[in-house]
């Protein structure tokens, strides 16, 4: 099972680029296309997944912030993803998948916990850590372990699925500057390091996603963000953490 994007016939992106899809703007640099939230025109979607299928970085909206994708099996898209936004090294980049259905993929062990968490927040503002299954690629492996989210936006979803598989995901904002809603702060940070940006106008969420730790016993929150720690504990009982707190 791939999670590269496929790679699709040269006249679709040909036929993409001469529809000037509606309401694009383009730059020398940074090309810019509107797309409906709701309703994502899909050669639109077909346009950015021709893009990372090429090895390139697109910006995106998703149900939280605006995002970057790559390629997760392409060492190149990934190291541009760091130097586009000065990210250490150290801190991995997240899988977005199309289902909670496919996370059996990615994910060596499903416990309980994970299990009612996935069930009640996927779609949506959760990212899982857990153990990476073989099929994960490494460039996206820490210490073992991979984070994983399905988005709830049809945008962030639609490009994904464009993509047949897995996308590697960050913030769309430079190092130490915080994630933003906002394509035009998207813009404003990126235009020019990014070749196109997918604008929905304001992401609804505004907040990143809470991340926790499933594979420790119990689950660690490791950052709270749209989702709180007592709507977690809710759903999957016992959390630790300082973020838990």
């Amino acid at each position: 099972m791939s999670v590269s994007c496929r790679t699709r016939i040269p006249i679709l992106v040909a036929q993409a680029v001469e529809a000037g899809v509606q309401g694009s703007n383009r730059n020398p640099t940074t090309e810019v296309v509107r797309i409906d939230p709701t309703n994502p025109d899909p050669v639109a979607l077909a346009h950015a997944a021709d893009l990372i299928a090429s090895g390139r970085v697109v910006a995106f909206p998703t149900d939280t912030v605006y995002g970057l994708a790559c390629r997760p099996d392409e060492p190149k898209a990934m190291d541009a993803v760091y130097e586009i936004k000065g990210r250490p090294r150290r801190l991995p980049l997240v899988l977005f998948i199309p289902a909670a259905d496919d996370l059996d993929r990615y994910a060596a062990e499903i416990t309980p916990e994970l299990g009612r968490a996935t069930h009640r927040f996927w779609p949506g503002p959760l990212t899982a850590i857990v153990r990476a299954s073989e099929r994960v690629p490494s460039a996206v492996v820490a210490d073992g372990a991979v984070g994983i989210r399905v988005p709830s936006h049809p945008v962030a979803l639609g490009l994904v699925r464009a993509c047949g598989g897995a996308l590697a995901t960050t913030s769309a904002n430079l190092s130490g500057q915080g994630a933003t809603d906002d394509p035009e702060q998207v813009l404003a940070q990126l235009r020019g390091r990014i070749v196109l940006l997918l604008d929905a106008g304001r992401a609804p969420g505004g907040v990143e996603s809470t991340v926790v730790d499933f594979t420790e016993r119990p689950p660690a929150v490791l950052r709270l963000g749209a989702i709180g720690a007592d709507e977690l504990r809710d759903v999957v009982g016992p959390v630790q953490g300082p973020a838990a707190e």
